[in-house]
């Protein structure tokens, strides 16, 4: 007993790595509070500069005003429609592409796995890339936001090695009992593939609900428009416009201050990541972790 408590006791090295880590989480929280307590705060404060940490003056008229506009109600739905569908094409196509990948014994494997890593370094240029989707006449639909980024070749890779090490002698029985490539693939590849599975929904997800460029080249109906197209055009008009009345005419508000109002936006467009990554957290890490070991 005398020995495992001198093992469990902390030692100096551990309080001064426990202060390092307070101090790093405490660095990557403060501009999300930060950010917050603007939205909250009222006009007088946030015009001051006195916001810091805790909001000064509880008001909710940025989120009245933000929430009350049709567009940013399109906006989210709409984001949540693109990361929804995108994700899961995206993550469905990873996974099939990646299965028979992973087979040792598939025919002219290393030339395809070369053709994907060159996509990965190399690319056509936008212009080519945009004659393309006209010519698919993808413009204003949501398949030009979708299906051209639908597989990342570094998450194919990591995908990849995930599977393969999954054991052979599990798929070998399932042949033997007559299942079919494509039965082997929904019935075990995919259940015993979650973590990377959840780690694909996660980096997917990111990337179609903060894509902008994509949205702001080849959407042209307002309509559908993105939540970061309507948060753009706030930014880009907080920093053109210099008087609040003029801010005003745009948003339907001459009183509050643009600050708050990009803060409130901010914060609506940061929540739905919020909300589902912590459920997320340990499937993300453990396929991270398995996916980067080389098989």
């Amino acid at each position: 007993m005398t020995k495992k408590r001198k093992m469990n006791r902390l030692v100096p090295g551990d309080y001064i790595n426990a202060v390092i880590l307070i101090f790093l989480g405490f660095i990557a929280v403060y501009p999300f509070l930060y950010v917050l307590a603007l939205s909250l705060s009222d006009y007088g404060s946030v015009v001051s500069g006195k916001v810091f940490l805790f909001p000064r003056g509880l008001n909710f008229e940025a989120y009245k005003m933000i929430l009350g506009d049709r567009r940013v109600t399109w906006g989210f739905m709409n984001s949540i429609l693109y990361t929804v569908s995108g994700t899961s094409i995206s993550v469905f196509l990873t996974m099939l592409t990646a299965y028979p990948l992973a087979d040792q014994k598939l025919k002219y494997r290393r030339i395809l796995m070369r053709v994907f890593i060159g996509a990965m370094l190399f690319s056509g240029g936008l212009i080519p890339f945009y004659i393309l989707i006209r010519t698919l006449r993808w413009i204003d639909k949501i398949w030009a936001l979708i299906i051209p980024g639908a597989v990342s070749p570094f998450l194919l890779i990591i995908t990849r090695t995930f599977i393969e090490q999954l054991p052979g002698d599990l798929f070998d029985a399932a042949e033997i009992d007559g299942c079919g490539q494509m039965r082997l693939f929904l019935q075990i590849v995919v259940p015993l593939s979650l973590p990377i599975a959840a780690t694909l929904a996660l980096n997917y997800g990111l990337s179609q609900w903060n894509s902008f460029f994509g949205p702001m080249i080849f959407l042209n109906t307002e309509r559908k428009f993105p939540l970061q197209i309507f948060l753009r055009q706030i930014v880009l008009a907080s920093q053109q416009l210099e008087s609040e009345a003029a801010y005003g005419r745009i948003f339907g508000s001459s009183t509050i201050v643009p600050e708050s109002v990009k803060a409130g936006v901010l914060v609506i467009a940061s929540v739905p990541i919020l909300v589902v990554y912590p459920f997320m957290q340990k499937y993300f890490v453990k396929g991270i972790m398995i996916g980067a070991i080389k098989g």
